[in-house]
């Protein structure tokens, strides 16, 4: 590059360039953006970039030299660096993110706490590892002193929503298959009670019959008999009856409580589902807002 000119020298303001070193610059910057070099891979300390990520540094960059000061090396440096952490931060913690969402599609009724401890751990450590390489560590390792707390400070938060999320699906779970083991201890109750109503039913078509062939013998042996044996018969008929009916009597009221039962559980069930809509919609939120402040940050 040729000297910006010795007018700079004299004032330091950037509209006293020498015309030389302009036509340079842009000849330079033409260079810079041709299809031959963009097709190579461009690092920024070491560290490859994205289109996306290196227009964020060309911004960045852009506006020490829209300014008529000349810039210092030490604010670019320094610029660059903080671009660094924070792509650094955001691509580690979508890592985290993404292969918990993973693991949790894998296992949607939660696990337990020490298998949850011992995923949060694999990922935070490969999370690291991809901040570290994408903050160029291993060239300058007093770097990772600064940047670790920030990146524990954003894992934590990511940490304790997923633990939230295990405990509430844990929950849910555990209650689900409570309702599920009295929903079929109400129905075992019904299959038992038809069951006995059935029982009494062939009894009584037994009584019958053994009070038709009771009757006919007795008719036999006279008027006398019959009219005496008849209103035994009678008599005893009436019992029964009166049995059977505070039998169905009884049974029909178990029968509408069980029912009532039921639809309590019903109620349970769709107040859980209610519940846990409304939870997951509160996780939600507060996933979306810390993903905004994330983004922001």
């Amino acid at each position: 590059m040729p000297h910006p000119g010795k007018k700079l020298t004299q004032s330091y303001e950037l509209n006293n360039l020498d015309d030389d070193f302009i036509a340079t610059a842009k000849e330079f910057v033409r260079f810079i953006f041709s299809k031959e070099v963009l097709r190579h891979t461009k690092k920024v300390r070491g560290v490859p970039v994205t289109g996306n990520t290196f227009g964020k540094f060309i911004h960045h960059w852009s506006r020490y030299f829209t300014s008529s000061e000349v810039p210092k090396m030490q604010d670019i440096m320094q610029t660059t660096i903080e671009i660094q952490l924070r792509i650094a931060l955001q691509s580690s913690l979508e890592y985290f993110q993404t292969t918990m969402d993973a693991y949790f599609t894998k296992y949607p009724n939660g696990v337990e706490n020490g298998q949850l401890e011992e995923q949060l751990g694999e990922v935070k450590s490969t999370s690291f590892n991809i901040f570290q390489e994408l903050c160029e560590v291993k060239r300058s390792p007093s770097t990772s002193l600064m940047n670790e707390p920030a990146f524990n400070e954003q894992v934590q938060d990511s940490r304790e929503h997923y633990v939230s999320i295990n405990l509430i699906r844990r929950d849910f779970a555990h209650n689900l298959e409570l309702l599920v083991k009295e929903k079929e201890n109400v129905q075992q109750t019904i299959l038992s009670s038809e069951s006995q109503l059935k029982s009494i039913q062939e009894q009584c078509s037994r009584e019958q019959a053994e009070f038709e062939a009771n009757f006919a013998r007795i008719k036999e042996d006279g008027e006398r008999q019959i009219v005496q044996l008849k209103r035994e018969q009678e008599q005893r008929l009436e019992q029964l009856i009166l049995q059977l009916e505070a039998q169905a009597k009884r049974l029909a009221e178990e029968r509408a409580e069980q029912a009532r039962r039921l639809e309590q559980l019903r109620q349970q069930e769709e107040l859980l589902a209610q519940q846990r809509a409304q939870e997951l919609e509160r996780l939600n939120s507060r996933s979306r807002a810390w993903r905004k402040r994330c983004s922001i940050t």
